[in-house]
């Protein structure tokens, strides 16, 4: 006990001389990784601190807003605080009796009532206020400025740091990606900038940027970020410039509408109907915040309209812009999906034409994709219209695939290695293809990962069974036979990499039944997981077993009507003969296999 006890002290007396030690090492490491700290700190935080300090300055600039409004019943005596020298209108007859008008200079003393507690404002009487009002902020005392440029510093700073936990917290890839990060930068600044210069144009005209920036935000992302950007924004926006609780209320409640009806946007109009209900809310917001402080009621309806007027111009310009904006941003909404799935697109009347066989087999392949992506919940258009480009690096050698095959298998007189790296190929062509002809690249993407780092398994037993019979000593030669990848990055991905798995392998079976049919997809779907292709694609195992059912019932709906089609319809043969197609076929096609 007492060596026990000698031991715990001599800890405790050793503690404070340890301790400081730990620190000096701390130090000691980032000093000789500060280049690299430094470096990390430049590629992820740099842009978004310039931009944050940007939008400082921007607010600092600006200065608080004009705080009164026509027709606003005032709770307290308002006096000037500065000498102010206008010069006013008077009404006066002459000997005739006709009006004349002469404006005559009228100085207000410092500590001048200029409007009395309970009176409700009127235009004359707000020009005044608003006289007043740039005259104190032009005559501000430096001492004030610094105040008010350090409050607005914390409340920026506290705002963007809110932002960046978040932001690491939910939505880590945004770190990954430099371009998006400079691209959310520059909305952000344009945003701010635009703000300013309409909060001076008009009686918030700043509602056209504000709903403006949360509907792209909502695009290029997703309404949970779009919302708290917004939220962060329109706060340190009304705070900063002292606009008070009901523009809080109005912006706050508008832009949140916008943000939460906008979804996906099937067509051009799409924006202008969302602004049409963010215009209504914005119009509710005014007529509450003018009833909390109590406004004049005549004001109210001009309001109402004004601001239900700006909400609809914002909704014009995206609606006028989505193009230029999908370009910028480098997204893809279903209304650009659409003009894609387009069969008069010159990519795929060329699939049509020079390999028909691929194209049947894309639309077949589209119909399982857009299945499966909408009983999960993903993008259904997207996983389908991808399924129509995924395999257009085919164009480049098109009797290389069996689809396109009329007799001979081209196949027969190539090496396993030649015929592998052919087939590799198609991606890697599919890609520079669809970048050709300005396929945008969300589609690029899935034409990239669609097989993954798959095995051609074809060719590779060929090449295994051929150096068993040369006796060559065991070879590594599986990665001359893997496609380059990347493996799925995204559900409507890995979705197409089954579905295209899933068709290619169906054509190959003699019956397709129903049992069949059910083995032959979960085989291909574990075969993938084991494989591990799908580790990428955010796919949960709860969602893999629903595209597996829908898998099934899809294909298995295909070749119920194919065989319907064959036996109702009868062959014609040896010049106008006809045969019917036998009930229990048994002979298995000449080639029936299926290379991709």
């Amino acid at each position: 006990m007492g060596y026990a006890g000698l031991k715990v002290n001599q800890r405790k007396k050793n503690s404070h001389v340890l301790f400081p030690g730990k620190w000096l090492a701390w130090f000691q490491f980032i000093y000789q990784q500060r280049t690299q700290l430094f470096q990390s700190f430049a590629r992820t935080w740099l842009l978004p601190v310039i931009t944050v300090l940007l939008i400082i300055l921007l607010l600092f600039q600006h200065g608080p807003s004009f705080p009164y409004r026509v027709g606003e019943k005032l709770n307290f005596d308002l006096r000037s605080h500065v000498d102010l020298q206008v010069y006013e209108p008077e009404l006066s007859q002459d000997e005739n009796g006709t009006t004349l008008v002469q404006f005559q200079d009228k100085l207000y003393p410092a500590g001048t009532l200029l409007a009395k507690q309970g009176e409700r404002l009127t235009p004359r009487k707000c020009l005044l206020l608003q006289q007043e009002f740039r005259e104190y902020q032009a005559q501000e005392p430096l001492p004030h400025q610094i105040s008010q440029f350090g409050g607005l510093m914390i409340l920026i700073l506290t705002f963007a740091s809110i932002l960046a936990v978040y932001i690491n917290r939910f939505q880590p890839s945004m770190l990954r990606q430099k371009h998006f990060r400079v691209k959310i930068c520059t909305l952000l600044l344009i945003s701010m900038a635009a703000n300013t210069w309409l909060d001076d144009l008009a009686i918030n005209a700043s509602i056209v940027s504000l709903t403006l920036m949360g509907m792209i935000l909502t695009l290029i992302y997703n309404p949970q970020f779009a919302l708290l950007t917004s939220f962060l924004m329109i706060v340190s926006i009304d705070l900063g410039t002292a606009q008070g609780l009901g523009s809080l209320l109005i912006h706050v409640g508008g832009s949140a509408t916008a943000i939460l009806i906008l979804g996906e946007i099937r067509t051009r109009t799409r924006p202008v109907m969302v602004s049409l209900y963010s215009g209504m809310m914005y119009a509710a917001m005014t007529f509450t915040s003018a009833v909390l402080l109590d406004y004049h009621p005549g004001t109210i309806g001009l309001e109402m309209i004004c601001n239900s007027s700006w909400s609809i111009l914002a909704g014009l310009i995206l609606s006028g812009t989505l193009p230029w904006v999908e370009r910028y941003f480098h997204v893809l909404t279903d209304a650009g999906l659409l003009e894609w799935a387009d069969s008069s697109n010159p990519l795929l009347q060329e699939l049509v034409q020079r390999a028909p066989g691929t194209y049947t087999h894309s639309l077949t392949v589209a119909v399982l994709a857009e299945a499966a992506a909408e009983a999960i919940g993903a993008r259904a258009l997207l996983a389908r219209v991808a399924s129509y480009y995924h395999d257009v690096g085919k164009l480049q050698n098109p009797l290389y695939f069996i689809e396109n095959q009329l007799h001979e298998n081209r196949h027969r007189y190539l090496e396993p290695a030649l015929s592998a790296k052919v087939i590799i190929a198609h991606v890697r062509d599919g890609v520079q293809l669809g970048r050709q002809y300005g396929v945008p690249s969300i589609i690029i993407d899935l034409i990239e990962q669609h097989h993954g780092t798959t095995l051609v398994e074809y060719f590779y037993s060929q090449a295994k069974q051929k150096q068993n019979e040369l006796g060559v000593a065991n070879v590594a030669l599986e990665h001359q036979f893997r496609y380059p990848g990347p493996k799925p990055q995204c559900k409507e991905a890995a979705i197409l990499m089954l579905a295209d798995a899933v068709e290619s392998a169906s054509r190959a079976l003699l019956h397709p039944t129903y049992p069949s049919l059910q083995k032959l997809v979960h085989s291909i779907v574990m075969k993938r997981l084991i494989d591990h292709q799908l580790e990428c694609s955010g796919l949960t195992f709860t969602e893999l077993q629903i595209i597996e059912e829908k898998l099934v019932k899809a294909i298995h709906s295909v070749y119920h009507r194919r065989i319907r089609e064959v036996r109702d319809a009868p062959i014609e043969i040896n010049n106008g003969h006809t045969e019917m197609p036998a009930e229990n076929p048994t002979e298995k096609p000449s080639n029936s296999l299926k290379i991709a």
